[in-house]
Order: C-alpha cells, then structure tokens, then sequence
C-alpha cells in the first residue's frame, strides 16, 4: 500500500503537460487507544484491536487479537463500520469461486488472505467449486486475524479554509474536536466469548485536515524528511503516524 503513492506521483509529475498532483492528508484522534508498535490499538479483557490507517483513503481495516485463553466468535453480520451515522455490516454475503484447468490456476488476494480463484485459458474444460462467505469467524485462543472491507475516503474533504490547489506558502491546517469533525467513524466489533455476547466499539474522529503540493505533503509525513533530489525513491520513506489518511488528486 505504502509504495502506491509515491508510483503514482511519478507518473503524474512526468512531462510539462501533466496534471498537477496534490495530496490531502489528514489526523485521526482514536478514544481511548495508545499506540504500540506503529499502530493504533485498542484494548479489553478478551482481545486487543490494531490499526494502521496510513493508505490510499485510509485503511479502516483492523487485525483482532485474541489474547484471551478460550476461542472468540466474531459476528460479521453484527459487526459494522460507521462513518458519519451510516453503517456497513462486514459481512457481504458473497460467493467465491474455486476454479482449475489443465494450464493453470491462479488465486486473488482479498481480505489479506490468498483465495482461490480460477480464469479458464483457452477453450479448455474447467471444474468449479463455490465457497459462500461466512457470517462469523471464531478465533482461537491467542491468535489474530485481519478484517478489512473497506477504504474511508474516495475523494478529498472540501474545508472552506482550505485552498483545493495550494501554492506551498498556502498550505494551511484545519484542526477539528470530535463535534466539528467533518469526518467520524468507528468499527463496532460484535464477538462473543463462553459466558456472553461483547460489543466492542472502536471510535475516531478527524482532529486535523491539509491539503498539500504531492511532493511536499509526501515530504512533510515521512520520516526522514531530507531536502530530496528530483529522483529520489519516495517508496523508502516511512509515514511518521499510524493514524493519518491521505488521499491523492490533481488538477487538470
């Protein structure tokens, strides 16, 4: 995820004619987490629930620990991400599809995990078999799994105070408290332990918005942050916060 942007930069930026590339990045405040290990994490009694939001849109995936000594059961169908009052349960209820032929086989990478995943080749005779997503996912005892569905943001925040297409001597910062926050979202994790059924909610809130010249905003959340030449490898820097999004646009 992390080597996308600076890919895509390049891309942009090559020749006089290109669209100006411009990033938005952002600052999440996350209630009553601590940061361990490069991630946003919180905590109870049965499990504890890791986020890195550095991504494309900001990634609203997590990773469930279960540090408990008895198997957990998540409800994908009672868990939901929330972003401003509107919820979207993790569960899906799709179909996947397992497919072989006499050339080859391939397999799609979803949900961080490798499926199985066939596209016949030629005019060559496949078989299939079909797998239907699950509403639940039991975890055992002291080991984790990763859930990741979503992306928080497609397209840039508009901010009154914020110029879209800043000059470097423009770029201004937009700082919010939970109630004037433009953007607020939580995953509320529903999972079940021997004796009872725990909602576990997960809350952030959008503290700080800048809109930034790419190179610059690229610049300014890395670490280290050198003046770098014109080729330099962008993808070697490494974001400073677990809780920031960016989301990159230009203008035509």
């Amino acid at each position: 995820m992390r080597n996308l942007f600076p890919s895509v930069l390049i891309a942009l930026m090559v020749g006089s004619c290109a669209p100006r590339p411009y990033v938005q990045m952002g600052r999440a405040q996350a209630e009553g987490a601590v940061v361990k290990n490069e991630a946003l994490v919180f905590e109870n009694a049965d499990c504890r629930v890791s986020y890195q939001l550095w991504a494309p849109g900001g990634d609203v995936g997590f990773v469930f620990y279960n540090q408990s000594e008895h198997d957990l059961t998540i409800y994908l169908d009672q868990t939901f991400l929330v972003v401003n009052d509107w919820s979207t349960a993790y569960f899906q209820n799709r179909t996947f599809t397992q497919s072989q032929n006499q050339f080859a086989s391939t397999s799609v990478y979803f949900n961080d995990a490798w499926l199985p995943f066939a596209q016949t080749q030629g005019r060559t005779h496949s078989q299939g078999t079909e797998y239907h997503e699950k509403s639940s996912l039991v975890v055992p005892a002291r080991t984790q799994v990763r859930l990741s569905e979503f992306q928080l943001l497609k397209k840039p925040l508009l901010h009154p105070d914020l110029d879209p297409h800043p000059r470097k001597k423009q770029v201004r910062t937009a700082a919010f408290t939970q109630d004037t926050s433009p953007l607020r979202f939580s995953n509320r994790i529903t999972y079940a332990n021997p004796t009872d059924t725990v909602r576990f909610e997960n809350v952030f809130y959008l503290s700080e918005l800048t809109n930034y010249p790419a190179k610059m905003g690229w610049k300014h959340a890395s670490e280290p942050a050198p003046e770098l030449p014109k080729d330099a490898d962008y993808s070697d820097l490494k974001p400073l916060y677990p809780d920031g999004v960016y989301v990159l646009y230009w203008k035509r």
